[in-house]
């Protein structure tokens, strides 16, 4: 088992453990319906995983606020408004890195980033979710050599490229 599989299991285990102990009727749940609460519990676990692989890497929205000297409802609006991306986790709103120019220094939002996800905002209106962008950005795309849009953000060359890869992800999502 690799390292986040052995942690996962055995997180998982320690926490079924101790659940168990803190509630002793769960011993009389049918094994049938053990199985099936385990599955469940393993394609959760599982999908988070994948989010976290898809989203790269992250700050939080009230850190990156504090970087650009503006406030969380300022990105919130920004948000909102299809010019920046963000995916609301439990406890903090993450912002994949990729959007962002100048990390650690004087941290600007990417035109790049800005131009793809307004064209997803505009293309799918009301139906414009931005696990869409996320996910798009963290697939390989024809219409920019087989690259993920996330890893070539920076490059403004690419920016007419990066945005006809975005509309046709967008339209076929419409």
């Amino acid at each position: 088992m690799g390292d986040a599989l052995s942690t996962l299991v055995d997180t998982f285990r320690e926490t079924l453990d101790q659940q168990f102990k803190r509630h002793p009727k769960l011993y009389s749940v049918e094994a049938e319906a053990a199985e099936d609460f385990a599955r469940d519990a393993a394609d959760w676990a599982i999908s988070h995983c994948r989010w976290h692989l898809a989203l790269g890497e992250t700050i939080s929205l009230e850190h990156l606020a504090r970087d650009l000297g503006e406030t969380p409802k300022d990105l919130e609006d920004q948000v909102a408004r299809g010019e920046l991306v963000a995916l609301q986790g439990r406890f903090d709103t993450f912002i994949p890195v990729w959007q962002i120019e100048g990390m650690g220094d004087k941290p600007r939002i990417r035109e790049n980033a800005v131009a793809v996800i307004h064209v997803f905002y505009e293309i799918l209106g009301r139906f414009y979710r931005p696990e869409n962008v996320i996910s798009w950005a963290a697939t390989k795309q024809e219409e920019i050599g087989q690259r993920r849009p996330r890893d070539v953000m920076e490059d403004e060359s690419l920016k007419d490229d990066l945005i006809r890869a975005a509309t046709a992800a967008a339209r076929s999502l419409r």
